[in-house]
């Protein structure tokens, strides 16, 4: 098989690192599926990326295990990182947000991180993460990541390129590659089963397990490790990466905003009961709020403070940002975290509710597509406001009859605001008049 021997037996140890190279899922696609969703703070996306973290951590771990040496004596010297930290935080602050900021994160991963570590022996990989683990407090922690992405992007394109010219598949690898994906719907199901476990629900059990469907990059990676130290053999690099790239095709389509593919396999996950479940998926209680701005980016917000200032709303405010919403909460805004594009959202409201005004501020106009469609079902007497950045979507919305839609750029929240009031002050009218 694959040229590894007429029999096709494969060896224990060998086989149990390609296991461990298969149970990867890919950092870079599914932290990018997200953010085109919007969704990186939500529920699902954190439980998701936590996973992620988890398993680079131990890719990393394999990583510094299969060096070649034993690390030097000097290595004990490392733990004064820790209280260098301040230093490397000092210098983060001092960069500002441009390309110094680009060029400092590139400098802390190869030079306090692989270059000292692997100075003393240790492998540098294991480095370049400590060093990240180690300014993750930071303000300007999140900044640098998103920065840095990029560039990571960038490498593993280059990464892939560099496999892609290694050697040209034959059609066995090609259709091993294949039949690896049988591997995807399996981690689907563990996924799900394990995180409905944990008390979540089976939407969410079933999202992040849906997002985490694909392998990682890291599987090529060990695979690579793997045969440059005699682990395995060469001949599983090249079908392992063509079932990766495969594996992303699959994610995508799987991820595809829309798709009913995960509400069907989640009604086969049991319900949690309320007193197990998590705290963001009780049931919402609105209070005696009769207008809603979802997303308090900073139109939302500016649209919130109007409504309440100089129209007299009682307003409250939704965001699936949990950092935004402790934010605006310390400031004595009336926000909850919860994700308004969610179908699960709407049917937690309770019953009772005194909504009268929606205003649709989140920063996609697939979200508030999404949103105005769910709140139709749950609201039907409700007035709407939204915005749009392009021409298109500016006339689908009006279209769908949502007769106040502004530009997001015209003046913003307080325009927003003004339109949402009198988009209410209509829908008065119009009930007077029946």
């Amino acid at each position: 098989m694959l040229g590894l021997g007429g029999s096709g037996i494969v060896p224990l140890g060998e086989a149990a690192l390609l296991g461990f190279a298969l149970s990867f899922s890919s950092t870079v696609l599914v932290v990018k599926t997200l953010e085109e969703r919007g969704e990186t703070r939500s529920l699902y996306g954190r439980t998701a990326i936590g996973i992620l973290v988890i398993q680079d951590i131990f890719a990393v771990i394999f990583m510094a295990l299969t060096g070649e040496h034993l690390p030097s004596p000097w290595a004990l010297l490392l733990v004064l990182l820790i209280p260098a930290r301040w230093l490397l935080g000092k210098g983060l602050t001092r960069v500002g947000h441009s390309e110094l900021l680009v060029l400092y994160g590139v400098v802390l991963a190869f030079v306090p991180g692989y270059w000292l570590f692997d100075l003393v022996g240790i492998k540098g990989d294991l480095g370049a993460l400590i060093i990240g683990m180690l300014i993750a407090t930071h303000p300007k922690s999140n900044e640098l990541s998103r920065v840095l992405f990029s560039l990571k992007e960038f490498m593993l394109i280059g990464f892939f390129v560099s496999i892609g010219l290694s050697a040209t598949p034959t059609l066995a690898q090609v259709g091993f590659a294949i039949v690896l994906l049988i591997l995807l719907p399996i981690n689907t199901v563990i996924y799900a089963g394990i995180l409905r476990l944990t008390g979540l629900s089976p939407r969410t059990s079933t999202l992040a397990s849906f997002a985490l469907t694909n392998f990682s990059e890291f599987c090529i990676i060990i695979c690579v490790i793997g045969a440059s130290t005699g682990l395995v053999s060469e001949t599983w690099v090249v079908p392992f990466s063509i079932a990766v790239s495969l594996s992303f095709v699959v994610s995508t389509v799987l991820n595809m905003r829309g798709s009913k593919l995960p509400r069907w396999f989640g009604s086969f996950i049991p319900q949690v009961p309320e007193d197990r479940m998590h705290p963001e998926e009780r049931p919402i209680d609105l209070g005696t709020a009769q207008a809603v701005v979802l997303g308090m980016g900073r139109i939302g917000r500016r649209a919130y403070d109007q409504l309440a200032g100089d129209y007299q709303f009682n307003v409250i405010g939704v965001d699936n940002s949990e950092f935004r919403v402790e934010n605006l909460q310390s400031r004595g805004y009336n926000v909850l975290e919860s994700d308004a594009s969610d179908a699960e959202f709407w049917k937690r409201l309770k019953d009772d509710q005194d909504v009268e005004l929606l205003v649709l501020a989140m920063p996609s106009h697939g979200v508030n597509l999404e949103a105005y469609h769910y709140a139709l079902e749950a609201k039907s007497e409700c007035a709407f406001a939204t915005v749009a950045q392009y021409v298109d979507e500016y006339r689908e919305l009006k279209a769908l009859g949502i007769e106040k839609v502004i530009n997001v750029y015209d003046g913003a929240g307080e325009t927003l605001a003004e339109h949402a009031y009198d988009a209410f002050i209509e829908m008065k009218r119009k009930d007077a008049a029946r």
